[in-house]
């Protein structure tokens, strides 16, 4: 009788700690932030103070290196636990006057998986990336009343065929002759009417989003293409992308 007794503990305290891991992840963590989303005509949330960036910019263009930066995605299922996925082709373009604009384009078909056999679910069924190859940022970026590095950005994510109203904050330090952008948040992948109904029971709707990019100066004159004619180009594959240090989180093993 004891030893049946001390079973049972011994899995009730199993399930307690899976319970509470699997709240802890599918909540993005104790680092994420959660994105504000709504409408795409609409502002989501007070509108940031207009203020100036905190690194006083070099050049009137700048455009993100992937080999010095990189774009993950992390999902969760109740059964499995937390996937991450990379990207492995996308760009990004900001435009420094009158306001710092963001003009980003994502390959959504270059994302591998870490789990074996994730990756054919989620281009096929999910991300559906042959009916969608692209997603996009169309942003500005400011400077907050918080601390120095902290900048907010805001602006119109389109993933999925559907264009959201989107506000995240991050942290902008200056690395070489450009400067560094990292944030990590949560946002709910529903919004964007990804669903996959044989496994919803399964899904989390919490999707976080790590991004740590480097950016430096564009090689071309800024007015040879604007930032908001870049969205529609195409993204180039990055050449061996070298996973980069965060300066602001680092995701677990």
């Amino acid at each position: 009788m004891r030893s049946s007794r001390r079973l049972a503990v011994t899995r009730s305290s199993r399930w307690l700690a899976v319970t509470a891991l699997a709240v802890h992840v599918g909540c993005g963590g104790a680092s994420s932030q959660r994105a504000a989303l709504g409408p795409a005509a609409a502002a989501v949330g007070a509108p940031a103070p207009a203020r100036p960036l905190e690194i006083l910019p070099a050049a009137r263009v700048y455009e993100v290196d992937p080999s010095r930066s990189r774009f993950e995605l992390y999902g969760m299922d109740v059964l499995g636990g937390e996937h991450m996925g990379t990207f492995g082709a996308w760009r990004a373009r900001i435009e420094i006057a009158p306001m710092p604009r963001i003009a980003a384009t994502v390959d959504t078909g270059s994302i591998e998986m870490a789990m074996a056999g994730a990756t054919g679910i989620l281009k096929s069924y999910l991300l559906e990336t042959h009916r969608y190859p692209t997603a996009t940022l169309a942003a500005t970026l400011r400077r907050t009343d918080g601390v120095p590095e902290e900048h907010v950005v805001e602006g119109t994510a389109t993933l999925h065929g559907v264009a959201q109203a989107i506000r995240f904050f991050g942290r902008l330090t200056p690395e070489d002759d450009g400067f560094r952008f990292t944030t990590d948040f949560v946002l709910s992948r529903k919004a964007f009417d990804i669903r996959y109904t044989p496994l919803e029971p399964l899904l989390r709707d919490d999707v976080r989003i790590v991004l740590d990019a480097f950016a430096r100066p564009a090689l071309e004159d800024a007015s040879a293409r604007p930032a908001s004619e870049d969205a529609s180009a195409p993204p180039r594959p990055a050449e061996a992308p070298a996973p980069v240090p965060s300066t602001w989180y680092t995701p677990p093993p």
